[in-house]
């Protein structure tokens, strides 16, 4: 019998990787020829808690910062979207998605409401309408103003399982 969610029970991100690679040793189906439709389940429900367990971080995030999103729904369905994009690196950076190496995915990005920024060399996502706002800070400026995490793809799961 399979409990509903292996992550229930996870208390960080941490946690749950490591409870995923251990799921994928035992599981995988190059170990065990029956385990390919529950390492799908497995890689769904973590999926699923990489994202809520990401939109509750960004939650405090922001509010530390004293700005609260009214909905953080749009930024998840976003990055529920982008993540199975292979070779790209996806990294939350104060209020903005950036994604790195994402040049053959440009215009499924810029469908989504991305734009590309020449001097960070990614293409970035706020959820409105790109600003033209000019700024001599770089890309790590950014990141220590704001704070960052980089969001954990498929292409790193798979390399990692």
């Amino acid at each position: 019998m399979k409990p509903d969610n292996y992550f229930k029970s996870c208390k960080s991100m941490e946690e749950a990787k490591t409870l995923f690679h251990k799921l994928m040793k035992q599981y995988h189906p190059d170990i065990n020829p029956e385990g390919e439709e529950l390492t799908k389940i497995i890689i769904n429900q973590y999926k699923a808690f990489t994202v809520e367990s990401f939109t509750t971080q960004a939650g405090e995030f922001f509010k530390s910062k004293g700005w609260e999103p009214k909905d953080l729904t749009p930024f998840t369905d976003v990055l529920n979207k982008i993540m199975h994009f292979e070779g790209m690196k996806i990294e939350i950076i104060g209020f903005w998605i950036y994604c790195f190496e994402s040049w053959e995915y440009r215009e499924l990005l810029a469908n989504m409401g991305f734009w590309f920024s020449r001097k960070h060399k990614a293409w970035v996502y706020s959820g409105t309408a790109k600003k033209k706002i000019r700024t001599k800070n770089t890309t790590a400026d950014i990141r220590n103003m704001w704070g960052s995490v980089e969001v954990e793809t498929e292409r790193k799961q798979k390399i990692s399982a």
